[in-house]
């Protein structure tokens, strides 16, 4: 496991990422080279021919080669542009519609179902540096219910609507833990909840991306820590409860180091909480709060190089990320 989780760690920081594409949300794809005023240079077959194959070439440099019905591509056929883009598939009246296989210069690929040159139906886009998506589209975009896989490993599936998740979803995060809940406009939005591969859980209200009101974690060995997410801040003050005993003690975060609490298993607990709440604080773009908490957690000692692991990666993500905000923010000024 130990060695899993580090190459992981190394394949997450080396990969190059689809215009920054780290998470479910708007996609941009390649044009689509949909020119509707395309003028016929030279063709082989005559215009009043219902039935003929043969080849179209266009005023831009694009080559039709395939079935023509009065002069225009009708089933199937190959259409190719100059910078290396090819079309395969079926054509009805010189439109891409039916099954049909679009192939981009830089090797995004797409196949699936088009209506008047537009995806539209069941598909598989793939995306040149690896993301790949197997779904619905409507008019060029993904819509209806559809699976991302990004080549970090991480994985949605659930609704989309206009290229953004939206409605309920699953996202299965890079340490295993998943994201069960409603989505809306490309971010988390409505109930939902986090569940661990051990069963710990955290239930929670998101509005537009961030948690809102009150978050319960609940752990497999039965304790419970209540917290409260106010206008994108955590509260500072939380709630422990033993399950044994349902005893109770209040938690501040600022003096987590002189609590005579924080050990064994309640230790364990609060480290996932304050890994949690750093990478909540990440998903908001604030990085010095994402560091602080991520730093808590990595000082809570348990020995678990697993652990240990995915928090030095996430630390050092968000201290680069708040590197790269903070010289944007100067060159911008």
């Amino acid at each position: 496991m130990y060695t899993k989780l580090l190459l992981l760690a190394l394949l997450i920081s080396n990969a190059v990422l689809c215009n920054n594409y780290s998470a479910p949300a708007t996609v941009s794809f390649p044009p689509l080279l949909q020119k509707k005023s395309l003028k016929i240079k030279t063709k082989d077959c005559p215009v009043w021919k219902p039935k003929c194959y043969g080849t179209i070439k266009f005023d831009d440099g694009s080559i039709y080669t395939g079935e023509i019905s009065f002069g225009q591509p009708q089933g199937k056929g190959r259409m190719e542009w100059e910078d290396g883009s090819m079309y395969t598939g079926n054509f009805v009246k010189g439109l891409k519609e039916g099954h049909g296989e679009m192939i981009y210069p830089d090797g995004t690929k797409y196949e699936g179902d088009w209506k008047a040159n537009k995806m539209s139906g069941q598909g598989a886009y793939i995306w040149s540096c690896g993301h790949e998506y197997l779904g619905e589209f409507k008019n060029d975009t993904m819509n209806g219910q559809g699976a991302i896989l990004l080549v970090t490993g991480e994985y949605y599936n659930g609704g989309w609507k206009n290229g953004q998740t939206d409605g309920f979803g699953v996202f299965t995060r890079i340490d295993g833990s998943q994201y069960i809940g409603m989505n809306s406009a490309g971010l988390r939005n409505g109930p939902g909840m986090i569940v661990w591969q051990n069963g710990d859980t955290l239930k929670a209200q998101w509005v537009t991306g961030q948690i809102e009101g009150r978050g319960e974690f609940i752990y497999e060995n039965g304790d419970k820590l209540l917290f409260n997410w106010k206008k994108g801040e955590v509260e500072k003050s939380m709630v422990y409860t033993y399950f044994d005993d349902e005893k109770q003690f209040y938690l501040d975060i600022a003096e987590t180091g002189n609590n005579e609490n924080i050990q064994g298993a309640v230790a364990r607990n609060l480290q996932l909480a304050f890994y949690t709440i750093g990478l909540e604080y990440m998903n908001e773009n604030k990085y010095e709060e994402a560091e602080s908490f991520l730093e808590l957690a990595s000082e809570v000692q348990l020995n678990d190089p697993n652990e240990e692991i995915m928090i030095a990666f996430h630390l050092n993500h968000v201290s680069q990320l708040r590197n790269e905000s903070g010289w944007a923010l100067k060159n911008k000024n």
